[in-house]
């Protein structure tokens, strides 16, 4: 029989979310490279760029979390759609977004498949809202491998 104490569930705990953080992080800079260090010129440059994309996405990670969003291709694409509609700017057509994402009663998971579902249906006929869907699907995508 194996005993697990408490400090070595924390430490379990700990590790699994610096992994999931790391794929995430991954996965944002991959479809962000703006924002990762290796879009930058020069080392400190890049070094500044690097932390400030760790702390989007811990800061992201905390939101996906308070939205019931647990998984992490789910937290990846949470924190890609954020990302994306401050870059994109979709105006008023994006602001059902937001309405989605406050809307009560619902899953978080189930808010944002339902954002990415009527995202797809709506980028045949707006090019900021394409952008938002082709980089949500990415980052998901990403964290997913």
């Amino acid at each position: 029989m194996l005993i697990v104490e408490d400090v070595q569930m924390e430490v379990f705990e700990r590790r699994l979310f610096e992994a999931v953080q790391q794929r995430v992080q991954s996965a944002i800079a991959a479809t962000f490279p703006e924002l990762s260090g290796e879009a930058a010129e020069g080392a400190e440059l890049g070094r500044e760029t690097a932390a400030k994309l760790g702390t989007i996405v811990e800061r992201g990670i905390e939101s996906a979390v308070k939205s019931d969003i647990g998984d992490g291709p789910d937290i990846a694409a949470f924190i890609a759609l954020g990302l994306a509609l401050r870059l994109a700017r979709p105006g008023e057509s994006g602001s059902w977004i937001h309405d989605c994402m406050n809307r009560p009663g619902t899953s978080g998971p189930t808010k944002l498949r339902m954002i990415e579902s009527q995202l797809r249906v709506l980028a045949a006929d707006d090019k900021a809202l394409g952008v938002i869907a082709q980089r949500v699907a990415q980052a998901r995508q990403r964290a997913a491998l």
